[in-house]
């Protein structure tokens, strides 16, 4: 059998399948959008099996229409999948007034999958908004000589693989749905913040909030990430493994960056930033970021605003 009718087999097979599954209701018929995106994967099928089907490398051509099977079934299949786990997602609400006398805020989040907002809340409280499945985020909150310590974690058990959505394929879990956190801090209270994140993207608004110290670890993540001007020094470790992050800091402040050693890529844009070990350029009377940076396969951009 000749490599490009068993192509034009599969494609048919797969879009009648996929056609078959909108009538039916168990997809919705924008998964076609997702489908249609991936244009460019093939036509890089279709030059793999132009090359191969008429050389002695004959089955490297199979890949064609493997790869016309997956990336048509696939986002069909998952957007499937992801409708049955829609039924077991519960919800919770979580709300841990602060103390008068509570100076600092030291809080340890760890996050696995899905969508995380850190924000600033009205009133002297912690205020989260938690979605999950099976079981509940574990919750510790104790305060003692004007120091509080939380702890927020998800339970939930990762299975890394590949989704589809809307927004085309990203690394997430297939079998347990996306998790949506929202946990907004005290502005009043000066917070040490200790996250990880693993498989989420990231909207971190720092800017109301007197940060003091972040430490912040992110694998195959995407953040977005404010820094604010409510205290004069913030000192930010950032560790990214296969992620990308966005930092936007006021224009005004300093970055004093130390780089380690690592394959993650730097740009900048509308700051002041400083090497370790540096002085010219540093301005006082303005914020400082002592900013830590290691990175592996990810990017950081830093952006004055």
């Amino acid at each position: 059998m000749k490599i490009q009718h068993l192509r034009n087999g599969v494609i048919l097979i797969s879009v009648g399948l996929v056609f078959l599954f909108n009538n039916l209701g168990y997809v919705d018929w924008e998964v076609w959008e997702t489908i249609i995106s991936w244009w460019p994967v093939y036509l890089i099928a279709l030059g793999i099996e132009i090359v191969f089907r008429n050389s002695l490398l004959k089955p490297i051509a199979l890949i064609s229409p493997l790869t016309f099977a997956f990336f048509i079934l696939g986002p069909a299949w998952w957007q499937w999948e992801g409708k049955q786990h829609d039924r077991f997602v519960q919800e919770s609400q979580w709300s841990q007034p602060i103390s008068a006398q509570t100076n600092l805020l030291q809080a340890n989040l760890e996050f696995k999958l899905g969508k995380l907002k850190v924000s600033s809340a009205d009133d002297k409280a912690i205020n989260c908004h938690f979605e999950y499945e099976g079981l509940e985020p574990y919750k510790d909150f104790t305060e003692q000589n004007g120091v509080a310590k939380l702890t927020l974690a998800d339970p939930g058990k990762k299975h890394i693989g590949i989704r589809f959505d809307e927004a085309g394929m990203s690394h997430s879990n297939w079998r347990v749905k996306d998790r949506n956190w929202e946990v907004a801090f005290d502005t009043s209270t000066l917070l040490e913040l200790e996250l990880c994140s693993q498989v989420a993207k990231n909207d971190l608004d720092f800017s109301q909030l007197k940060i003091k110290k972040l430490d912040l670890t992110f694998q195959i993540s995407k953040a977005n990430i404010k820094l604010g001007d409510k205290v004069d020094t913030v000192i930010m470790n950032l560790e990214e493994n296969v992620s990308k992050v966005y930092l936007a800091v006021p224009k005004e402040a300093v970055i004093m960056l130390e780089k380690k050693v690592g394959l993650g890529s730097i740009s900048c844009s509308n700051v002041n930033l400083v090497k370790a070990g540096q002085s010219e350029g540093y301005k006082s009377g303005h914020p400082v970021i002592f900013l830590t940076y290691q990175g592996g396969l990810c990017k950081l951009d830093v952006r004055g605003y």
